[in-house]
């Protein structure tokens, strides 16, 4: 099954899980499914969920009406809540929805989610890689409506600082600047699946859009190292040694890495860089029915794709195996297989991804979109 029709498959899902996630009271996507029912989502979920949902939604061309959304209401919502209880990580991620849902223009969003411009080399150490592509790409995505010069010093800005997380002697990123804050600086050694995938994505759209060769080179290069360590069965591991290239801890894998991530970011590699990755992308998707456990995480009754595969652990080992990762010594996932389970539970931005992934596939009008 090709990745259309499997997107296609799920669009069903993904609009109707949309609709009941949307809070008619908060006008953000804040409910997600968690043991078969459905709760409020938790910490900067909110915000993250409701920029990638407005992202996917928009991409997909879905009936606006049917699920109930007003984008510009919901946009409103967003800024409203980065700025009562700010996350700056997030503040790419809110970029690049407004960009792509013609909100307004970024002069009029800076001093409504405090975009720091004038100390933006202090506030990108302090991201993540993934949160540094974000960045990247939601400036990209703002240039690209715009073609406003200050957008592109920006956005420029926030390329060289990604580029300067990629190591090339293993073609990963690191997780965190070694100016950052020292929570993000203790583990900057290792870095998640999200830190890798993001930054694909964010340097594919930069080669794409620009035709820059070192860019092009990096985003191949990332990309190959991550399909050398795609696991037997298609998994997109969890986390990374950038000091030497391997997997440091393979558990948990996520089904929206699985069906959604890698596949969107190496069609936006496809289309800048020609390499095509797609057997890469059937084996992450076949992982979904055919994986450590023998269920399928695409759930009929359920109507949605449960979250993860993870390790049962009690409090203790659970604690030494994030020092073990801390300490880069890769954790022995082999011999523990009985006590992983799979977590019921799905949050909102991965039936948004999904759209997001099938309309790229789909090669449908991509409207204010790059890919």
């Amino acid at each position: 099954m090709n990745q259309i029709t499997f997107c296609k498959q799920l669009e069903n899902f993904c609009c109707a899980n949309l609709t009941q996630a949307l809070n008619p009271e908060t006008h953000l996507y804040d409910r997600q499914l968690r043991n078969n029912r459905w709760e409020a989502t938790q910490g900067t979920e909110n915000l993250t969920s409701t920029c990638i949902c407005l992202i996917g939604i928009d991409r997909a061309g879905i009936n606006l009406e049917a699920i109930g959304l007003k984008p510009a209401q919901t946009l409103n919502a967003v800024f409203k809540l980065a700025n009562y209880r700010p996350y700056p990580g997030g503040i790419g991620l809110i970029i690049w929805a407004n960009a792509v849902c013609d909100g307004i223009p970024l002069k009029e969003l800076q001093p409504q989610i405090d975009i720091p411009f004038n100390h933006f080399a202090d506030y990108m150490t302090s991201l993540t890689s993934m949160e540094t592509a974000w960045l990247v790409t939601g400036l990209l995505h703002e240039y690209n409506r715009t073609h406003d010069a200050n957008t592109e010093q920006y956005m420029n800005r926030a390329l060289e600082a990604l580029m300067s997380r990629y190591q090339r002697n293993t073609h990963l990123m690191i997780h965190a600047d070694p100016r950052a804050p020292w929570r993000q600086r203790l583990r900057r050694w290792v870095a998640n699946f999200a830190d890798q995938i993001y930054a694909v994505q964010a340097f594919a759209l930069v080669a794409m859009t620009t035709g820059d060769d070192k860019v092009k080179q990096i985003a191949d290069n990332l990309a190959n190292q991550l399909v050398k360590l795609q696991g037997e069965l298609g998994q997109w591991w969890w986390h990374y040694n950038p000091r030497n290239g391997k997997v440091v801890q393979s558990y948990p894998v996520y089904s929206v890495h699985q069906h959604s991530m890698a596949p969107m970011a190496f069609a936006a590699l496809n289309r800048a860089t020609g390499q095509d990755l797609s057997a890469a992308i059937e084996r992450g998707r076949a992982w979904l029915g055919h994986n450590e456990l023998n269920i399928n995480l695409i759930d009929n009754q359920a109507q949605t794709i449960w979250r993860d595969i993870d390790y049962r652990l009690s409090r203790f080992k659970a604690v030494s195996r994030k020092v073990h990762s801390l300490l880069g010594h890769p954790s022995n996932e082999t011999t523990a297989m009985a006590k992983l389970a799979l977590n019921y539970e799905t949050r909102p931005y991965e039936w948004g991804w999904c759209l997001y992934a099938g309309a790229i596939e789909a090669n449908t009008s991509k409207k204010l979109h790059l890919v």
